[in-house]
Order: C-alpha cells, then sequence, then structure tokens
C-alpha cells in the first residue's frame, strides 16, 4: 500500500534520483552532459527544508515497501495562494 509522509533529510538522494527519472522520461536531457537542461532549476532540491517546510508549505514522498517512488511539495504564496509543484 502507498503511503506518505513529510520530506526528512535523509530523502534527499531518492527524491533527486525520482525527480531526474521523470524528466528523463520526457526526453527532457541535455544529451551531451547527460543532466536534465533545468538543472539550474532545481536548486530548491538542495534545500528543501528551507524553501518548502520552514517557508509556509510542504514536501511529502510517498512510499510503496520503504523505497520513495512518488515526491510532491507545496509552495505557500500568501494565505489564499499556493502553489503545487515536483509532482513526480
Amino acid at each position: 500500500m502507498l503511503q506518505f509522509r513529510r520530506y526528512q533529510p535523509g530523502d534527499n538522494t531518492a527524491v533527486k534520483a525520482l525527480h531526474y527519472a521523470g524528466i528523463e522520461q520526457m526526453h527532457e536531457l541535455d544529451h551531451t552532459s547527460g543532466r536534465p537542461d533545468v538543472l539550474n532549476l532545481d536548486i530548491d532540491l538542495d534545500d528543501i527544508e528551507n524553501v518548502y517546510i520552514k517557508n509556509r508549505g510542504d514536501f511529502l514522498v510517498g512510499l510503496l515497501n520503504k523505497e520513495i517512488v512518488a515526491i510532491g511539495a507545496i509552495r505557500k504564496h500568501s494565505e489564499n495562494c499556493g502553489e503545487i509543484k515536483r509532482i513526480r
């Protein structure tokens, strides 16, 4: 059964791997470097706790048999407005 919980710092490697696997499936790789073209847009993944959790938002991971298989974040912009991000 798929279970969800809040992101923990030890999840970072698995979160990034899942994120880049999703990008690769969408054929958005820079084939010269093997890294996504949008790498500079992914700096939030290096500081998930401060960008999302400690900034009025949240970051969740979905686990199946203790393996992270899903991610998603909420970035709050105001009391009435937020943005759903990093859905994989």
